[in-house]
């Protein structure tokens, strides 16, 4: 089922569940000024007596022990009252704790709600995002021109250089999201482009699908596939992570008209709807997909599960680009392998759908050449799965999308899969 976004007006409104943040602390904290001052006042003499008391103890080396010992032996003579001043220092000392921990308390809860206050009015968990916007655009616009993809150029060249541009261009938004999350150096990110797959389906394409049974594509109304030269495992320095070049099956509609659940999540769901499908978690798989046969379960399980195929990818966002909205060219995929790919909290989900927005229009250009160009390759007879682009892995294309794929425009709000709504695998 999916969760109902948060409110943000709620969020600034809550308070830490600590003890010491809680409205019964404040009393408390109130009364007990109070009932310290009532006791000093009744009690003054003996508590100034005590202080002396105290002030003596330390006096060692001045030869004075023994007038402090003959204070103390006298004080515990009289008896009652000199219990009571020590009872006073103890309840001050507690006093004076219980004041220092709703204060620090007082001070989180500030500090929380300002942040919340700021990342309410930029919409974005992390500010530099937005400081940085016009530097992460430059960067994807140069990585689209560095190389020449002129049509004078051999196919298997042209090709080599759309995907080397299409590639820096996806290390720029993987970098962008990781800094909208605010992850972690060391959690990997990267990104992808998944490119649609019209009937008829090649073998190899059908070798490479999962999630659907291989023996019976006729009901679906494309495959999405990875090529290898479209993919980026990480950025700058971070671990290198194994990312499967598998195909994924597109149904015809989301839900059929029982209202059970037919595409899966991240890619084929962002391509039929055309808004974001975000997954928090990998490692947990929803109540939603029970409408799927159970061995898909089980794939789907085995597939994210510590040992399988897909361990590297533990949290992602697709989105759909193509200037066609009814015939899109394919889907854009940000990966991570820790969970909350754009931050834990869905209200800013949205905010970075319109963020990448530009850098997918940006990038579309070139995916349709590159898609197009193999395409060409396959239908020349020069390109094929043992091509001379060994970085691409089963680069015989299916040809580009025809009239008669017609996906939803649908412009509702992205599609948000929370990890709560997830059994634990």
């Amino acid at each position: 089922m999916r969760k109902k976004p948060r409110n943000p007006e709620h969020k600034l409104a809550a308070r830490p569940t600590s003890l010491f943040s809680r409205t019964t602390t404040a009393w408390i904290v109130s009364l007990g000024g109070l009932v310290l001052g009532a006791w000093i006042s009744i009690l003054g003499g003996d508590i100034r007596q005590s202080m002396r008391l105290f002030l003596r103890m330390p006096v060692v080396a001045s030869g004075a022990i023994e007038r402090t010992q003959r204070h103390a032996t006298l004080a515990l003579q009289r008896g009652g009252v000199d219990w009571w001043t020590v009872l006073f220092w103890a309840a001050s000392a507690l006093y004076a704790w219980m004041v220092y921990m709703r204060l620090k308390r007082q001070d989180a809860w500030e500090t929380e709600r300002a942040m919340m206050i700021i990342r309410t009015i930029h919409r974005s968990p992390n500010v530099n995002v937005i400081r940085g916007y016009r530097e992460y655009l430059l960067a994807c616009q140069r990585a689209l021109l560095g190389n020449s993809v002129s049509d004078g150029l051999p196919d298997p060249e042209r090709i080599a250089a759309l995907a080397a541009n299409i590639r820096g261009a996806l290390h720029v938004m993987a970098q962008m999201a990781q800094e909208f999350a605010r992850a972690d150096k060391k959690v990997s990110y990267g990104a992808n482009v998944m490119l649609v797959a019209d009937q008829p389906f090649p073998p190899w394409m059908i070798d490479a699908l999962r999630f659907h049974p291989k023996t019976d594509t006729s009901g679906l109304l494309a495959i999405l596939y990875l090529p290898e030269a479209l993919t980026v495992s990480q950025c700058d320095s971070q671990h290198v992570r194994h990312i499967p070049c598998i195909s994924l099956p597109v149904p015809p509609d989301e839900r059929n008209h029982r209202g059970e659940r037919l595409a899966l999540f991240g890619a084929p769901t962002a391509l039929l709807r055309g808004d974001a499908s975000i997954y928090l978690d990998t490692r947990e798989v929803s109540a939603e997909y029970a409408d799927l046969a159970k061995p898909i379960q089980s794939d789907i399980q085995e597939y994210f599960s510590r040992d399988g195929d897909g361990r590297d990818v533990r949290s992602f966002a697709s989105f759909r680009v193509g200037y066609d909205t009814e015939n899109p060219i394919g889907v854009v995929n940000i990966d991570c392998d820790a969970r909350c790919v754009l931050g834990c909290d869905e209200e800013f989900f949205g905010t970075f759908s319109a963020l990448i927005q530009p850098f997918l229009d940006m990038i579309a250009p070139q995916v349709v050449e590159y898609a197009a160009a193999l395409s060409a390759m396959q239908s020349s007879g020069t390109g094929g799965a043992s091509s001379s682009l060994s970085s691409e892995r089963g680069v015989l294309p299916a040809p580009t999308p025809s009239d008669n794929l017609r996906l939803s425009s649908n412009t509702n709000p992205e599609t948000v899969h929370d990890q709560t709504d997830i059994p634990s695998s």
